[in-house]
């Protein structure tokens, strides 16, 4: 290799590789949207977001799911089944039918399913199922002649509490 090319070598590499923290930067935001691209073409999906610290997919008929970092409510959730109160979201999904949010909370299982319990019954609904299953406690309720269908299951896993409350509407 001679000197005249070793220098543009050199040259080239210290302006497209820059040092320190901004490299790190550059090649983790290169990774994440190779990995968008790749889980885009292998899954169809519409929208791949992993910029949030966790992972936001849009599908190309409309379903969405948000898991891990920056996770909120589905767009559209109604306000008779609110997040748990000091909760933090960890998934969120919605489709056409119908919407979920898993949340984490340090509340038994028991006071959370009781919370949308009150919540649900002041919004028309009405309990058709409730039970403790090898200790995750659920609670199925029914609204406007079985056209609206709400569930919510708690289980204590390490020291947490996992819930999740689904809404579907026929």
């Amino acid at each position: 290799m001679t000197v005249r090319t070793f220098t543009k070598l050199l040259l080239v590499a210290a302006l497209v590789l820059p040092t320190g923290t901004g490299c790190r930067a550059i090649t983790r935001k290169l990774s994440e949207k190779a990995a968008e691209k790749a889980v885009e073409e292998s899954t169809g999906a519409k929208d791949v977001d992993l910029s949030s610290g966790g992972i936001k997919v849009q599908a190309a008929n409309g379903e969405k799911i948000e898991i891990g970092g920056g996770a909120k409510m589905p767009e559209g959730w109604p306000d008779y089944a609110p997040q748990y109160p000091g909760s933090k979201i960890t998934a969120a999904m919605s489709t056409p039918n119908g919407k979920t949010a898993t949340m984490d909370s340090s509340d038994a299982p028991d006071k959370v399913v009781a919370f949308y319990k009150d919540k649900l019954t002041a919004g028309g609904f009405k309990q058709t199922v409730a039970g403790n299953f090898g200790g995750m406690q659920t609670l199925t309720m029914q609204k406007g002649n079985n056209k609206t269908n709400a569930v919510v299951t708690a289980q204590r896993q390490n020291d947490r509490t996992m819930v999740s409350i689904s809404i579907s509407e026929r």
